[in-house]
């Protein structure tokens, strides 16, 4: 069913609700909120990384501490990597000019563990980028 026609794009939220209920989306949204706020904290004890913009929404922005020549290419190069590693997905985003790192927790399935794997694809992929150069 194609969902981009106009009158049809309020079917996905009436499907959620008819299965979750009003109290199971919001008990998702809440899982959702807990989640970025995790990884957040993480992101601030992380030693390569800084918190850059975060919350209300269940999103994390983040750069790596990186004496790169061109930080913008840096980090497009490591949310590449990581989406390209599978097994997490990273966006890039333009913040006060630069390009940084968005996460945002949007699957009924991330747990705390999908956290961990996030932070492991980025510092993998950054010793990658270090092992080319």
């Amino acid at each position: 069913m194609e969902l981009t026609r106009p009158g049809t794009r309020a079917l996905t939220l009436w499907a959620t609700l008819q299965h979750l209920g009003r109290i199971g989306v919001t008990q998702l949204l809440e899982q959702y909120l807990e989640l970025a706020a995790q990884l957040r904290s993480r992101i601030a004890a992380h030693p390569l990384l800084e918190l850059r913009a975060g919350g209300p929404l269940p999103v994390a922005c983040f750069r790596i501490c990186t004496d790169a020549a061109d930080p913008d290419a840096f980090h497009t190069y490591v949310a590449q990597q990581v989406q390209d590693a599978g097994r997490a997905h990273l966006a890039t985003v333009t913040h006060q000019g630069g390009t940084i790192l968005r996460a945002c927790i949007c699957n009924h399935q991330t747990i705390l563990a999908d956290l961990d794997i996030l932070l492991d694809e980025v510092t993998r992929a950054v010793r990658l980028h270090e092992h080319r150069q």
